[in-house]
């Protein structure tokens, strides 16, 4: 699994902004990802033949096993994935490791998380390729 950092600008809600930060992404292989996705779309499948044969109950099933299918499909098609996000808050000036997420949110900039520590929303843009620094 290839694993790329990227330098990121954060900003917080309350208008402060500068400060500087990385998130850190990872490309899963193909092989990875369809792993996943199989035991995911299983769970789904194992739960939904649990509930079919329960009545009114086997309505929710149906619906699992069709919402994990989404999510499995899902997985498959999304190649970059957050990881990691850490740096300076600019609202409460301190070194932070930020939420992005359990492992398999798509990477779309701007990332949203919030500082643990004042609990400020923040907006984490990457770097221009031109900015000095």
């Amino acid at each position: 699994m290839q694993v790329i950092e990227v330098p990121v600008v954060l900003r917080a809600a309350d208008g402060r902004s500068g400060t500087r930060g990385m998130v850190t992404f990872a490309r899963p292989s193909f092989g990875h990802r369809l792993a996943r996705a199989g035991l995911q779309f299983l769970a789904g499948l194992a739960i939904g033949a649990l509930l079919l044969p329960v009545p009114l109950i086997h309505l929710f099933g149906i619906m699992f096993f069709l919402g994990m299918s989404g999510l499995a499909l899902k997985r498959l098609v999304t190649r970059r994935v957050l990881k990691h996000a850490e740096g300076q808050c600019p609202s409460c000036q301190s070194e932070q490791d930020f939420f992005v997420g359990m492992g398999g949110r798509r990477v779309k900039f701007p990332v949203v998380s919030s500082c643990p520590a004042c609990h400020v929303r923040l907006d984490l843009f990457p770097v221009a390729s031109g900015a000095q620094g």
